[in-house]
């Protein structure tokens, strides 16, 4: 970066640039031994991991002509020296590199600084390994498409990157099928900030066009947030998979329950006021309440899923076809055992039906093989709306029964619903322990 500036007492012009050391030498009168002099400070201030700029000054006559730019102002400059400058690494950067490692987020460092400074960060966050590559720009711009795509997962420090360099980096990787969030705070970052499926830009350091490119912009520039909102994320991805697997055991049961009752030729379970009356309690404050679950405490310790996979995963289809088989056969085999009559039939499935489903929604707190005991009572809304919904029940089939084409039911049948309901926690806890032990 050069500016001229006016000198009146002087009756002239002075060039002012700074930069890159070896670029500031490129253009300057410096003899070799004064410059290796230079170039050995330089790097032992490097190897501690701070940055360099070089300084350098032309003075012009006012009747040079130094708006011609190659050939007169980028040469014969007079070197004057270098600013080291020390920029200390956050403290809660270290523990947030450490959480990317085990999460499998692979953390590279494109940077404008010298390939040694940037190792120097580098090493100190951990992120150099054994197999790690170390290169400078121009090494990337010395390799083809195919010898890139081999060494770059390896590649964790690329210093003197210019703009065509991370975004050659930013297409690569998201030619291989890699997630990319790229952060950055200059205008030299605006290509790969706009490129990358995430452009996270610094709110407080960084440059106007950096947050006009840019998806996010960080009011902290602290990476340590970057690390917090993957976990966030994580969670209400999650929270949305317990939302389906919630919403689809209702409906996969529904649709079993009626076509066995034709199959068997018992007659319609559910008629269409219960059934709509089933919609609003799977659509509203029991689907809802499982929103506010909290994110999983090793939730960062698991790799990065496939984006390739729906959000419906293998284990969703599992505890769907299962609890909704559970709850479709327990309902038939309690009126079977308990040889309810066919004019009692109907309020016996609807009660039951819906005590499943209420009791069901802890089983959906989680979405695999894990347990749900642990996590049972965790969510304060879940429970004061699970509450909530049984007094309704109980409510409404009392007191609006006529509405809902209801037979009578005494509190000790209630209790006996409500017992037996309780067995679709117990099952879906030993399918669980199940596929656990067979790791299925």
């Amino acid at each position: 970066m050069g500016s001229i500036i006016s000198t009146s007492a002087l009756n002239n012009y002075i060039f002012f640039i700074k930069g890159a050391p070896e670029k500031i030498f490129e253009v300057c009168k410096i003899s070799e031994f004064e410059k290796q002099n230079q170039l050995q400070a330089i790097q032992e201030e490097q190897r501690i991991g701070r940055r360099v700029i070089a300084f350098a000054h032309k003075t012009l006559s006012r009747e040079e002509k130094w708006r011609d730019f190659e050939n007169n102002l980028m040469k014969d400059c007079i070197y004057d020296g270098f600013a080291s400058i020390s920029d200390p690494i956050r403290k809660e950067v270290f523990d947030a590199i450490t959480t990317c490692q085990k999460a499998g987020i692979d953390v590279k460092i494109l940077t404008g600084d010298n390939t040694l400074t940037a190792t120097t960060i580098a090493n100190e966050l951990g992120l150099i390994k054994s197999d790690s590559l170390i290169l400078d720009a121009k090494d990337i711009d010395s390799m083809n498409d195919y010898e890139l795509r081999g060494k770059l997962q390896h590649i964790s420090v690329i210093g003197r990157s210019n703009p065509l360099t991370k975004l050659r980096i930013v297409n690569t990787l998201m030619e291989m099928g890699k997630s990319v969030a790229v952060t950055g705070d200059g205008i030299n970052d605006a290509p790969s900030l706009k490129r990358a499926e995430v452009g996270i830009a610094m709110g407080v350091t960084g440059t106007e066009v950096s947050k006009e490119t840019a998806d996010i912009i960080l009011l902290n520039d602290s990476f340590a947030t970057i690390v917090k909102a993957i976990e966030s994320g994580r969670g209400l991805y999650e929270n949305f998979q317990k939302f389906i697997q919630f919403q689809q055991i209702v409906n996969v049961a529904a649709l079993f329950l009626i076509l066995m009752f034709e199959l068997l030729d018992w007659g319609t379970p559910l008629k269409p006021i219960q059934i709509l009356w089933i919609n609003i309690m799977m659509d509203g404050p029991l689907a809802i309440s499982l929103s506010f679950e909290k994110t999983r405490k090793y939730i960062m310790t698991e790799l990065p899923r496939d984006k390739s996979k729906s959000i419906v995963t293998t284990d969703l289809w599992i505890n769907i076809f299962t609890n909704s088989t559970f709850m479709v056969l327990s309902m038939i085999f309690f009126i079977r055992v308990f040889h309810i009559n066919k004019e009692m039939t109907p309020t016996y499935i609807f009660n039951l039906f819906i005590f499943l489903v209420i009791f069901n929604v802890y089983n959906c707190k989680s979405i695999g093989k894990n347990s749900i005991l642990k996590s049972f009572f965790n969510n304060k809304v879940l429970n004061i709306i699970f509450i909530s919904t049984i007094i309704i029940q109980i409510f409404i089939s009392i007191f609006l029964r006529n509405f809902f084409s209801l037979n009578y039911l005494n509190y000790i049948e209630y209790l006996k619903i409500i017992s037996f309901s309780l067995s679709i926690i117990v099952f879906s806890e030993f399918i669980k322990f199940f596929r656990r032990v067979f790791n299925k």
